[in-house]
């Protein structure tokens, strides 16, 4: 509708239209009473513990993967020679274990840096979409995305319920990633 407009708001970042609709609730009255109290929403309706983790997580994983940090490039090298002789599917198979176990304990953001850098050189057919799809099942632990860090900060859920199942799932589906996706993938690709 206001393409300026719009394009105004997403230069200023991802937070903004967020900022702005907190805003409008705020000023925007029904019946005399704002649509919502800020007070009572930042008092009761934020879970700051889980805020702060995904806050510290991701200023942890951009300092872990920036290039001065050479920890991407360490791990890259150590493990390139043990996995360039892997068969396809194996390679795939041990690129999408490994992506679901870092990505439940690290940043996502972290995990897919470092295993882009691993599996770039040794690129096998549709191994990439599946380092992406692994890193999207992140559910094991509050660190590993910002909505597992909501789920366990909310107190709805036991830590130790959402580990187990957790990475049963993501084991799971780094199998199904690499046993059915990496096909299909490769053929497409």
């Amino acid at each position: 509708v206001l393409p300026e407009v719009a394009s105004a708001i997403s230069s200023l970042g991802t937070p903004t239209p967020a900022m702005i609709g907190a805003c409008l609730l705020c000023v925007l009255h029904v019946e005399g009473k704002p649509l919502m109290n800020f007070n009572e929403a930042v008092a009761k309706g934020v879970p700051w513990g889980a805020v702060f983790m995904v806050a510290a997580t991701s200023v942890l994983g951009s300092a872990l993967t920036h290039e001065e940090a050479g920890i991407t490039a360490v791990v890259s090298g150590a493990l390139s020679p043990i996995i360039g002789s892997m068969s396809p599917i194996i390679f795939v198979l041990f690129i999408a274990l490994a992506t679901v176990m870092i990505t439940n304990f690290a940043s996502n953001t972290v995990t897919v840096t470092l295993m882009y850098s691993i599996s770039l050189p040794l690129v096998y057919g549709g191994a990439i979409s599946g380092v992406g799809a692994c890193a999207c099942v992140a559910c094991a632990t509050p660190p590993s995305t910002a909505h597992a860090a909501i789920a366990a900060g909310s107190g709805w859920l036991n830590t130790d319920t959402m580990l187990k199942y957790g990475l049963l799932w993501s084991v799971t589906a780094a199998v199904i990633f690499a046993v059915v996706g990496y096909p299909i993938a490769a053929a497409i690709m």
